[in-house]
């Protein structure tokens, strides 16, 4: 007999539950690998070439890189981060179908010639983080379009032990935000790969009144979600506007 070593698939840690498996052997590192994942990235843009970037942007995201894999919206930092920041999500069946569209891009000349080299030349840092989403959240998710909206992307620290010991009291604030006025879920992720016990919460607002709204609802229920309060260690909060190329708007 062997033994196979399994994950929790909401949880970031090595698990003691054993599986027999006879005839084979096999170690599993993670057991998430048939989710789809989602691929966060921050780009810091140099000052100067603010308007070089959003034009290469502007005309090799949709001819060229949406053509690969799907993005969840791409957007430029407005408050509360670096000045010319841009964000994106990206969407796939699994790391290795990333590592594949990677790969697959490097072969397209009108991407390794066209946008790569004048990208590279805009921008100073480049960050990514791998997530996959929370089970929970799909049936609290708003994809409303209507109109101009922008974007408050939260990235929690939550307290040491993973999922099991704070994501209940992470399902109650999100309820509970979810249901004030102008104010919609686009999605609740889980770091894979990066900071450990990181969760990323994506708002929509109609506008900034109805993000004012929620503060002032955050502010007036403070024994609400008491369990939440105490569940992480660090929040940060980033007001982001979706570029003109971006799925959600």
């Amino acid at each position: 007999m062997n033994w196979i070593s399994r994950i929790s698939p909401s949880s970031k840690w090595l698990t003691t539950t054993f599986t027999k498996v006879a005839g084979s052997t096999h170690f599993s590192t993670s057991g998430i690998q048939t989710q789809k994942v989602a691929e966060l990235r921050q780009y810091k843009v140099k000052p100067h070439k603010v308007g070089k970037m959003d034009g290469l942007l502007q005309k090799y995201m949709p001819t060229t890189r949406y053509e690969y894999s799907k993005a969840t919206g791409f957007w430029k930092a407005e408050l509360g981060s670096t000045i010319n920041k841009l964000v994106s999500i990206w969407e796939y069946d699994s790391l290795s179908h990333r590592a594949e569209v990677r790969q697959q891009l490097t072969k397209d000349e009108k991407w390794v010639n066209g946008f790569l080299p004048g990208a590279m030349k805009c921008i100073t840092v480049m960050e990514n983080t791998a997530m996959y989403a929370a089970p929970w959240c799909e049936d609290l998710v708003e994809q409303n379009t209507e109109g101009a909206g922008i974007y408050e992307l939260n990235t929690i620290d939550m307290m040491n032990g993973g999922p099991l010991v704070w994501e209940e009291n992470l399902m109650d604030f999100v309820k509970k935000m979810n249901s004030v006025d102008g104010c919609g879920l686009t999605g609740v992720w889980y770091n894979e790969i990066g900071d450990a016990d990181q969760v990323f919460i994506l708002w929509r607002y109609k506008d900034f009144e109805s993000k004012l709204q929620m503060k002032e609802t955050l502010a007036e229920n403070q024994d609400d979600i008491k369990g939440f309060m105490e569940s992480y260690r660090k929040r940060q909060s980033m007001i982001l506007v979706p570029q003109p190329w971006s799925p959600l708007q």
